[in-house]
């Protein structure tokens, strides 16, 4: 785990107890024909404006974890800030979570884009990204999921709302590794699985072939 890095992605399949949650996350499954139910970013050491900076890994996802977030003591359910080892404790009793990591050195897979993807998550994007996505409501409108379901959208590229792929589209559509027009509001987790085939990549696939389960 002492290896994960900012811009590593996990990919949670879900055995919630919850009858709330057992339900979004079988309703996700169905519609992605996948048994990802749940994804989320990996953040090392984040810092940003208006919050204390944060020491070890976090993820930044769109969620319930029902804990207080970190960069405010609000329990919330939609964009947050989660340490990384708080959500592996809770899906040892809920579930499974799996890695996918992205490619370090780019340079040897896209000779003309940035030597390291850790050039692409400057603190200075990643300070534009938090502006937008602080605090946003998870995206529960009944419209955005049946229209992601037939992978139409009426109102593309959403952020007054987010859900957790969307919220992982976006960010990496802002820093350069999606392309300008990906529509993130209609992603799912399963995209950004090896079975995923809605991606569009700037500079071609900067996420490794292979996915891990975290023991």
């Amino acid at each position: 785990m002492t290896d994960l890095q900012t811009g590593d992605l996990l990919l949670f399949v879900s055995d919630s107890s919850s009858w709330f949650f057992r339900s979004l996350s079988n309703m996700i499954s169905w519609g992605t024909h996948s048994n990802y139910t749940h994804i989320a970013m990996v953040l090392r050491d984040p810092v940003f404006s208006d919050m204390p900076p944060l020491k070890g890994l976090y993820v930044w996802e769109s969620s319930w974890e029902g804990k207080p977030d970190p960069q405010d003591g609000k329990i919330k359910l939609g964009v947050q800030i989660t340490p990384l080892q708080e959500i592996l404790e809770a899906y040892k009793d809920k579930g499974h979570v799996f890695l996918r990591k992205l490619k370090r050195n780019l340079h040897h897979h896209c000779p003309t884009c940035c030597q390291t993807v850790d050039h692409l998550f400057t603190k200075e994007k990643l300070e534009e990204i938090h502006t937008i996505v602080y605090d946003k409501p998870y995206d529960i409108v009944p419209r955005d999921w049946i229209e992601a379901f037939f992978h139409i959208d009426s109102a593309p590229q959403k952020t007054s709302r987010f859900w957790c792929a969307a919220l992982v589209g976006y960010i990496y559509t802002k820093v350069g590794i999606l392309k300008p027009e990906t529509d993130w509001s209609i992603l799912t987790p399963n995209d950004f699985s090896l079975s995923g085939e809605n991606l569009d990549f700037k500079n071609g696939n900067v996420l490794e072939d292979v996915i891990k389960k975290i023991e």
